[in-house]
């Protein structure tokens, strides 16, 4: 960085290299994440397409090893940022792919680099896995990668890193996010819906949202298995992000919020067809007499309520402090 504005003949030899593009794309970032500006386009959006004019070719996008994995992890976030998540879903896909064939997804033990190293290859891969297995699963489209093909283990504490716990539980609520929008459970736990129009069910594509029918039994069973998970992993968050929803929210931080907000979306994804289907037979019911919902759906229904509810709390707290701004993600 000191080089860059050292003189202009070091500067000159910076602007030449892969770092000065991802130095853009980070600047693009802060630039987006400036509340303060208003400007018909995406703010950064300058600095963005000048870092994307500099990327390689496809074909050697390999030659720039690991840096290029993190510049192309910018770009689809930079990217999913401005709800462009179907150029942002193509660009870690191709992240994803590069990191795998420079073994960022191997254990640390097998990778051929310093410890350090090793540690930045394993924290990017995870970044990336998240990444992926977030905008996949919003968009109903395939994952990048097997999950029964990882052997690497989740980020661990390292002298010289910041604490991975932030990182972890994203990528457990990720995973759990995964299974609800994924074809990729055994038959036994495909619980599955035949509550929808035909629209609706081209639409989604998972083990909670499909074209077969399933007892109501297993549904339940499912269900209320994936809700235990997510709710594990809220009691995970440490002290320093948690928040108290027993009482209106004063203030938020940025990662707790958002990892609270990808927490309440896994929640609403889980639970929000037992609400649809409710809605549907409260129409029908004006019409026919139909016998009342069980308790556990009706549970199931508060629960997609409550989640949708206290993402709005977080975002009208975000939107007071000015950490974000309309249109964009915090």
């Amino acid at each position: 960085m000191s080089l860059l504005f050292q003189s202009s003949e070091t500067q000159h030899e910076q602007k030449q290299t892969a770092w000065y593009t991802e130095y853009l794309l980070v600047m693009a970032m802060a630039k987006l994440m400036d509340v303060e500006q208003h400007t018909s386009q995406p703010p950064g959006s300058e600095l963005f397409t000048e870092a994307l004019g500099r990327l390689p070719p496809l074909h050697l996008l390999n030659d720039g090893g690991v840096l290029m994995v993190e510049i192309l992890t910018l770009i689809a976030t930079y990217l999913q940022w401005c709800d462009q998540k179907i150029d942002a879903y193509m660009h870690i896909g191709i992240a994803l792919r590069l990191s795998i064939a420079l073994g960022c997804n191997l254990p640390e033990n097998e990778q051929t680099c310093l410890s350090s190293q090793g540690t930045h290859r394993l924290r990017l891969w995870w970044t990336v896995y998240m990444l992926d297995r977030r905008l996949s699963s919003s968009l109903g489209l395939a994952a990048g990668a097997d999950e029964r093909q990882l052997r690497v283990g989740l980020p661990r504490h390292a002298i010289g890193f910041q604490s991975p716990v932030a990182l972890t539980i994203n990528i457990r609520i990720a995973r759990v996010t995964d299974n609800i929008m994924s074809c990729r459970l055994s038959d036994q736990h495909k619980c599955q819906f035949l509550f929808f129009s035909k629209v609706v069910l081209l639409i989604v594509i998972s083990a909670l949202y499909g074209n077969a029918a399933v007892a109501q039994v297993e549904l339940v069973c499912k269900v209320q298995a994936i809700l235990q998970e997510l709710y594990d992993i809220g009691q995970a968050f440490p002290r320093s992000l948690s928040l108290d929803f027993s009482q209106p929210l004063q203030t938020v931080t940025r990662t707790g919020a958002s990892l609270y907000l990808m927490l309440f979306q896994a929640i609403i994804l889980c639970t929000r067809p037992m609400l649809l289907r409710r809605v549907r037979l409260e129409v029908r019911r004006q019409d026919e007499s139909h016998p009342p919902e069980p308790d556990t759906l009706t549970r199931f229904c508060d629960t997609c309520i409550e989640a949708a509810t206290r993402s709005l709390a977080i975002l009208y707290i975000l939107r007071l402090q000015r950490a974000i701004h309309m249109g964009f993600r915090p």
